[in-house]
């Protein structure tokens, strides 16, 4: 303890000339999003025949931790010891004069600024005091007194903080600040949207999960860029499959391991089936019995399961139209072979033909013979207009030699089914 006192109280206790009444602690309360770094001070001044102090004083707060003042807590001209054991790292005096009821009130820090309360641990709070001296405006360093808590005690001449830095640092999070640097909290905007700037540049995670619940069941997880874009790389649960739903660039090299749907190619069963090559002139797939090329156009796949006349006709279609739709509808995505696209397959993968039935095929142009217009454009089955058609061979039939067959002409009244190439 040191000696020379005033008294904190309710009611009127006499010491030195002067007696204060009650004082208030409490955190300043401002219209702000964070809270201010200021506490005010409420005190009440009365000289020792109860009537009110109304001339200037000096008021001298200070932050100690120890509830007990020492005589070495001052320097021999009454300033405050900045080297004593339990000073705290902060004071500061103002001069104030009190109304005419003898009551004043002081922002404590805003003479010098409150210590940061964010960069304190918890238990430092709880052991942080304030020392409260005054002295007339006019009178020396030395003449300060303390304004004792408990008069009654003589190590209790300090007042605890407790709650009032819990308060002040009421605008953190365990010590962080919003904001978008280094261990702030990043604030979400309208439609719970982080800003650009909040959102992180990258990880330090080997792995980004999305989904790690495993709530999605069914339908697709989706990963999106742009509202307006709506560019999309998603996982169908169903399906289990991924799709892009825009155009896909690869700039290094692409390797995989499963079989390969490119358009209407898709890859067959057997070792190494789906597996793709470029030889340096075809590109070529490998169905897992052969290699078929890609490159040469369309080759054929087989004859409709429909047979006709030379007069083509589904629905409201006719002629080649007919021909085409009759394809598609028994191979999705083929259409009416032309004799030439027959060659073709021949040289690319002859074994395509087999097991397979003769079937009309498209020449277009008249012919040979003037009558051999393709059944005026597939829409005859006048026997005296005439049509062509393929005998399929691969192994050397009774009327055709191996090779891959031939073709003939004959007339449109003759039933058979269409010839389809993709």
């Amino acid at each position: 303890m040191r000696n020379a006192r005033f008294s904190i109280g309710i009611g009127l206790l006499c010491a030195i000339g002067m007696t204060v009444g009650m004082f208030r602690l409490a955190s300043v309360a401002y219209a702000e999003t964070t809270a201010p770094q200021r506490m005010v001070y409420n005190g009440h001044l009365l000289n020792a025949d109860g009537t009110a102090v109304t001339t200037a004083v000096s008021v001298r707060f200070s932050f100690w931790d120890s509830s007990d003042a020492v005589s070495g807590d001052v320097t021999a001209t009454g300033a405050i010891n900045v080297g004593a054991a339990y000073y705290a790292d902060w004071y500061e005096v103002h001069t104030v004069t009190p109304n005419s009821d003898g009551y004043f009130t002081l922002e404590m820090g805003s003479a010098t600024g409150l210590p940061d309360f964010s960069a304190m641990e918890a238990s430092l709070f709880l052991s942080l005091y304030l020392q409260v001296e005054v002295k007339a405006a006019s009178g020396a360093d030395t003449v300060y007194e303390i304004l004792d808590r408990d008069a009654a005690d003589d190590t209790v001449d300090r007042a605890p903080l407790l709650a009032v830095p819990f308060s002040l640092n009421s605008d953190l999070l365990d010590g962080r600040d919003t904001g978008t640097g280094s261990g702030s909290i990043p604030v979400l905007l309208s439609g719970g949207l982080l800003d650009v700037s909040a959102v992180p540049s990258g990880t330090n995670r080997g792995d980004f999960i999305v989904d790690a619940d495993d709530s999605v069941q069914t339908g697709t997880i989706d990963l999106q860029f742009g509202t307006t874009l709506g560019a999309k790389l998603s996982y169908d649960v169903d399906q289990l499959q991924f799709t892009f739903n825009d155009d896909v660039e690869i700039q290094g090299n692409l390797s995989v391991s499963g079989g390969v749907q490119l358009g209407a190619y898709a890859p067959g069963s057997g070792t190494g089936a789906g597996t793709l090559r470029f030889t340096g002139s075809d590109v070529q797939a490998y169905d897992g019995t052969a290699w078929k090329n890609l490159s040469d156009g369309p080759t054929f796949v087989g004859v409709t399961s429909v047979s006709t006349d030379g007069s083509f006709g589904t629905g409201s279609l006719v002629g080649y139209q007919a021909a085409n739709n009759f394809c598609a509808n028994t191979y999705a995505g083929s259409h009416m072979c032309q004799v030439g696209e027959l060659i073709t397959t021949i040289s690319s993968d002859v074994t395509a033909f087999l097991g397979s039935s003769n079937a009309w095929a498209a020449e277009g142009a008249p012919g040979y013979t003037s009558d051999s217009n393709d059944c005026r454009g597939w829409t005859s089955a006048d026997n005296s207009d005439l049509g062509a058609w393929w005998e399929f061979s691969t192994d050397g039939g009774a009327t055709v030699s191996d090779g891959g067959g031939q073709g003939f002409l004959t007339n449109c009244a003759v039933t058979q089914p269409i010839a389809c190439c993709r």
